[in-house]
């Protein structure tokens, strides 16, 4: 009967506790998102840290699980096909390196290689890349008259 007598405030208390402790006991994996978020983050520099000492096939490798898991944020994906282009690069696979670096720049198409920092060999390939790269896919119009 107390229940009844208490205010509304007191029962939106109640009800938000209620909400958290089920939250908590039922979905813990809630949690741990942004903790995979962070480790996807960490995967991405130890791959970049892998590139820098010419271990192109496993900084390969460790960036593709990255991209096909899909839990990176636009940012960091464009920055992983990024990194796969320039380990494909690394190991001889320019027509891998073209399609990543297309794949980059259609995330984001103001990012460009700094000619400071990558080896004019990238860029190269980047260039080339863009230059035939689709950055959407053409449906061809139909006709008014039905044909």
């Amino acid at each position: 009967m107390k229940l009844m007598q208490r205010g509304p405030t007191s029962v939106r208390v109640t009800a938000a506790s209620l909400l958290v402790f089920f939250v908590a006991t039922v979905c813990p994996g809630v949690v741990l998102i942004p903790a995979a978020l962070a480790a996807a983050r960490q995967d991405l520099d130890r791959a970049q840290d892998l590139y820098d000492f010419a271990e192109f096939q496993q900084s390969l490798d460790l960036v593709t699980v990255l991209i096909d898991g899909g839990q990176l944020t636009e940012t960091e994906a464009r920055d992983a096909y990024v990194l796969r282009a320039r380990n494909a690069i690394g190991l001889g696979l320019a027509d891998q390196a073209k399609d990543d670096f297309c794949q980059a720049y259609r995330l984001d198409q103001t990012w460009k290689p700094d000619p400071v920092i990558f080896p004019q060999e990238e860029v190269d390939v980047f260039n080339t890349a863009i230059a035939g790269c689709q950055l959407t896919q053409v449906k061809p119009a139909e006709s008014d008259d039905g044909k």
